[in-house]
C-alpha cells in the first residue's frame, strides 16, 4: 500500500514537472507542487523537493526547509526508490526519484511521507494478532488437554487397578473399558484374562495345598494307627493272660513284661509325634496361664494321694516375660521360678 502510494505520487510529478524544470519555470514548479499537495493527502505528504540536473533546489513544498540553490544531497541521504520502499518502524520516509524528458534526465525528487498512522495501524493489528494467537493457542492448548485426558483416562483406570490390587489383581470393570479405542480395549481385555488366571491359579494352589494336607494327615493316621494298634494288640493278649493265669505267677510276670514294652513303645511313639509336631515355644516368653496348666495337672495327682494342694505364683508378670516358655534346644541351663 506504501509502495503504491509513492509510486503514483512519484509518476504523477515526474509527467507534471518535466516540461517545467526543463525551461527552468520555479513559479510553475511551485504552482504544480502546490496543486499536488492539495490534490493528494496533505496528512501523509510533509514535504516534496524539486532539484536540477545539477542538484539544487528549484522549487519545495517547505521553502523554509528546502530553500532554493541548496543542494539536495541532504535531503536525500536516505532516500530509497519507490519499488523499494518499506516499513522501518520510522515514522518519516524519504523517496526519491529522477526527472525524465523524452529520456533525458532533467532533475530529481525527493519526498517525505509522514507513516504515523501506518504505524499506529500495523502495531494495533499485531496487538490483536497476538492476543488472538494466545487465544487460539489457549483454546488449543485446552482441547489438547481435554483429549489427552479423554485418551488416558483408561489408562489411569488401569493404573488404579493395579495399585489398588495390594497384592491381588483386580479386574478392571465393563463399563470402564473404552471400547471406541481398539488398542486400549485390547490391553484392558488381556490384564482381566491375567488377573483372571492368576486368581484361578491361586485359587488352584490353594486346593492343592488343602489336598497336600489331607494327604498328609491321612498319611500320619496310618501310620498313627499302625504303630498303636500293634502294641495295643499284644496288650490286650497280656491283659487276657494274666486274667486267665492269675494262679500262676511266673505266667503273670511275663505278661506284666510284654506290657511294660508294649506302654513303653506306645510311650516313645507319643514322644515322637509330639516331637515332630509340637509348636515350638523356646523364643515366647513365659506367661502366668503356663503355670495354671501345671496345676491342672498337680491337682489330679494331689487329689488321688488325698493331699491339699496350696497354689500361688508370686513372680510379677514382667518377670515372667523375661524367662522362655521352653528351654533352648542344646541348652543345659535351668531357670527357677
Amino acid at each position: 500500500r506504501l509502495a503504491e502510494t509513492a509510486r503514483l505520487h512519484v509518476e504523477g510529478l515526474s509527467v507534471a514537472l518535466g516540461p517545467a524544470v526543463l525551461r527552468q519555470d520555479v513559479w510553475e514548479v511551485y504552482d504544480i507542487l502546490d496543486r499536488a499537495q492539495t490534490a493528494f493527502d496533505g496528512q501523509r505528504l510533509r514535504l516534496t523537493i524539486v532539484a536540477d540536473e545539477r542538484g539544487r533546489v528549484l522549487a519545495a513544498t517547505d521553502p523554509r526547509r528546502a530553500p532554493v540553490g541548496a543542494e539536495v544531497a541532504g535531503f536525500g541521504a536516505a532516500a530509497v526508490a519507490p519499488h523499494q520502499v518499506r516499513m522501518t518502524g520510522d515514522p518519516i520516509l524519504n523517496v526519491s526519484a529522477q526527472l525524465a524528458v523524452q529520456g533525458r534526465t532533467v532533475g530529481h525528487i525527493v519526498t517525505e511521507l509522514d507513516v504515523t498512522d501506518l504505524l499506529a495501524e500495523r502495531r494495533q493489528a499485531a496487538i490483536w494478532l497476538l492476543v488472538g494467537n494466545a487465544l487460539a493457542t489457549a483454546l488449543l492448548t485446552f482441547a489438547g488437554w481435554l483429549a489427552v485426558t479423554r485418551i488416558l483416562r483408561p489408562v489411569g483406570t488401569l493404573v488404579r487397578a493395579m495399585d489398588d490390587s495390594r497384592g491381588t489383581p483386580r479386574p478392571v470393570g465393563e463399563a470402564e473399558i473404552p471400547r471406541s479405542d481398539p488398542g486400549l480395549s485390547r490391553l484392558i481385555d488381556t490384564y482381566n484374562r491375567m488377573t483372571t488366571a492368576v486368581e484361578e491359579r491361586a485359587e488352584a494352589e490353594r486346593r492343592l495345598s488343602e489336598r497336600e494336607r489331607f494327604v498328609s494327615l491321612g498319611r500320619l493316621s496310618s501310620s498313627l494307627a499302625h504303630e498303636i494298634n500293634n502294641p495295643l494288640g499284644g496288650l490286650l493278649n497280656a491283659a487276657d493272660t494274666i486274667r486267665t493265669y492269675s494262679d500262676r505267677p511266673e505266667v503273670v510276670r511275663q505278661s506284666a513284661e510284654l506290657m511294660q514294652r508294649g506302654l513303653q513303645h506306645l510311650r516313645d511313639v507319643t514322644r515322637a509325634i509330639l516331637d515332630q509336631n509340637r509348636l515350638d515355644r523356646a523364643g515366647q516368653p513365659l506367661r502366668p496361664e503356663d503355670f495354671e496348666d501345671l496345676r491342672l495337672l498337680f491337682e489330679a495327682e494331689a487329689h488321688r494321694r488325698a493331699q491339699m494342694l496350696d497354689w500361688r505364683i508370686e513372680a510379677a508378670e514382667k518377670v515372667l516375660a523375661q524367662q522362655p516358655a521352653a528351654p533352648l534346644l542344646h541348652s543345659t541351663k535351668l531357670f527357677t521360678i
